[in-house]
């Protein structure tokens, strides 16, 4: 989890980073976190690019609601 958090904070842009930190939540059981941090990027992408997370972020989250 310290992994996906630091590369969150390093690159807020790249959604590796979020990837990994809400698989990392997710397995500690922390479902809710992991959803407000999708929520968290989706903000961002739409603030800064105008796009929404790519479609592998999109499947975590959607796993991340069948949880």
């Amino acid at each position: 989890m310290r992994a996906g958090r630091q590369l969150v904070r390093l690159v807020p842009l790249r959604e590796t980073g979020y990837q990994v930190l809400m698989r990392a939540l997710s397995r500690e059981g922390n479902v809710a976190e992991a959803l407000r941090v999708y929520t968290s990027l989706c903000d961002i992408l739409r603030e800064d690019r105008g796009v929404p997370p790519c479609a592998a972020i999109q499947a975590v989250y959607a796993e991340l609601l069948r949880a």
